[in-house]
Formats: structure tokens, sequence, C-alpha cells
């Protein structure tokens, strides 16, 4: 008798979880929705070495092959111009913050940009030009430090 209740006992939880799996999973959310963004639907490059969303919801990724800003529907990519004001200094980004005045700051293979949208451009930081910059950290102050 001691077998057969076990087996009993198995059988009815068997039941049970496949019931509890069944509930939960006809209770997912369907609009939850995940797409892949890779190369193949316009970022410059598979490389990401940051992500970062910004304060108005647009999504940044800093690749080896430039900065691009994800709004949801399509990619802006953003590239160094040799010579042309307003662009990065670098197609190598490695960072992205935003302080709490809601400037980006772009850190890159050689220095630090900040972007200005109402130009849509990008400003190098006097002080951390032509400097290989791999992580930007923000203070309480909202003074930022580099690695």
């Amino acid at each position: 008798m001691v077998g057969l209740s076990s087996l009993l006992r198995t059988v009815l939880l068997f039941i049970f979880i496949c019931i509890a799996a069944h509930t939960g999973l006809s209770n997912v959310d369907d609009s939850i929705r995940f797409n892949r963004i890779s190369y193949n639907e316009g970022l410059s490059q598979n490389s990401v070495f940051s992500i970062h969303q910004d304060h108005q919801g647009f999504i940044w990724f800093g690749t080896l092959g430039g900065l691009n800003k994800y709004n949801g529907y399509e990619l802006e990519v953003y590239r160094n111009a040799l010579g042309k004001p307003g662009t990065l200094n670098s197609d190598r980004i490695y960072d992205i913050i935003e302080d709490s005045s809601n400037t980006l700051w772009v850190a890159t293979f050689h220095g630090v940009n900040r972007y200005d949208p109402s130009s849509n451009s990008f400003f190098q930081h006097p002080d951390l030009y032509n400097t290989n910059v791999h992580k930007l950290f923000l203070d309480s102050y909202n003074n930022f430090w580099d690695e």
C-alpha cells in the first residue's frame, strides 16, 4: 500500500504542476516585445560596448563603428568625419552617460564628446581631447571622471 500511495501522490503532484504551469503561461503579457537590432537593421557595427537610454527615451548604442541613436523605429548613426566640425572625434565609442542637466557625454578612443541636441552635433571636451577614455563616472556634484 505504501508504494500505491507514493505513486498516487507523485501523479497528483505532476497533474498539479502541469495545471499551474499552463495557467501561469496563459497570463503572460503579450504586449512586451523584443526586437533584435543588428548590422542588418542599420546598427553601425555589431560590437556594442555601451547602451544608454536618455531622459527622452532614445536608446544610444556605442560601437566600434560609431554612435547609434534608436527612437524605437529606426537608427540614426553618428560617425567621425575628419575635419568636419560637430562630428564625433572617433568612431570607437566606449561609454555613454547623461548628467543631471540631461547633457549626453560620449567617451571615445580620442576623448570625450558632448552632444548638443539643438544642433544635432558633438563638441569635444577641451581637457579630454586626444585621450583614450573607456569609462565615465559622475559624482554627486555633477563632475565626471574618466577611466
